[in-house]
């Protein structure tokens, strides 16, 4: 079997790519996936937060697959490009998963539904390359003809509060409530900086563009990727979901 690449990533963690189309694994012991891709294997990635055995793969066959690396199966397969994959991501801070490819195009997916989100093309030829970080919501994308740097989104944080003073906020995915209840008084000012306590509620399936309680403080609403669902406060429990661009309780 021909081995095209490994690459090592944290934990100790090898993997790498056949020119059969397979998927090689290197955990302590030689392993591989081997019906995966029709052809060669070009690039790989690692699910960045460790929650999920994921593992992200491009290929010459112009799909990308999501693997769960340890029953050695096909999550997903996704499609749209119309030539080789050059570069595949799990974005490290947004839940997207970015594929460059030869048709000089970068597609993004949702990373929890697997939804087509977008498709960008700045006519600089072949895209070869992705890198991003975990502190800002950029990519940087290598094609033949330069280097593109774009931001996603947007770096404030989402957040919503009822009347009572119960805080909701969403950083990208990641959901915190508390309560500013008994912490501002009279002698309080605009722009003073309150001390409150944050305990995390959970992630979202969605990423969201806005969020608020109901009018008794037992369900959040999040809305956002065209669609809305409503959560339980205290646990964040899917309760109800559906299509919508926005979203409001009735009082």
């Amino acid at each position: 079997m021909s081995v095209r690449f490994l690459f090592l990533f944290g934990g100790g963690k090898v993997a790498g790519g056949g020119a059969a189309g397979c998927v090689i694994l290197l955990d302590g012991r030689f392993d591989m996936i081997p019906q995966g891709h029709e052809r060669g294997v070009n690039c790989i990635d690692y699910y960045p937060s460790g929650d999920k055995p994921y593992l992200l793969s491009g290929a010459d066959d112009n799909t990308v697959k999501i693997w769960d690396y340890q029953t050695k199966s096909v999550v997903q397969t996704l499609e749209g490009h119309t030539n080789n994959i050059c570069a595949v991501m799990f974005h490290p801070k947004l839940p997207l998963i970015i594929a460059c490819s030869e048709d000089s195009t970068v597609r993004m997916w949702q990373a929890a539904t697997y939804r087509a989100e977008t498709t960008l093309n700045y006519g600089m030829e072949r895209a070869w390359a992705l890198a991003a970080t975990n502190t800002f919501n950029k990519i940087a994308i290598g094609y033949d003809e330069g280097c593109v740097v774009i931001e996603l989104g947007n770096d404030d944080p989402v957040a919503g509060m009822d009347g009572t003073g119960k805080i909701v906020i969403a950083k990208n995915s990641d959901i915190i409530t508390g309560t500013a209840k008994g912490v501002a008084n009279d002698e309080s000012v605009d722009g003073e900086k309150l001390p409150i306590s944050f305990r995390d509620l959970g992630s979202t399936e969605i990423y969201p563009s806005s969020l608020q309680h109901n009018c008794n403080g037992r369900f959040i609403s999040v809305c956002g990727d065209g669609e809305f669902i409503i959560y339980t406060s205290q646990a964040l429990r899917n309760k109800a979901f559906g299509s919508a661009l926005d979203f409001c309780w009735s009082s």
